[in-house]
């Protein structure tokens, strides 16, 4: 199994739903990971540079 796949199960064994880490294409940025964000708690997005798209269609 890939290191980040067992990454994931730990993870999900911690009861998280995703994960942060640091942007490759942006240096200084960051990126997410999500898994089952649909049993997700909740998710708060924050934005402050505004770089994210601003409607549905452009996230596809």
């Amino acid at each position: 199994m890939p290191e980040t796949h067992q990454l994931r199960v730990r993870s999900l064994t911690d009861g998280l739903h995703g994960l942060i880490y640091p942007s490759f294409m942006s240096p200084g940025g960051t990126c997410v990971a999500l898994w089952n964000e649909n049993d997700a708690p909740g998710l708060e997005i924050i934005d402050p540079d505004h770089r994210l798209p601003k409607t549905p269609a452009s996230w596809f």
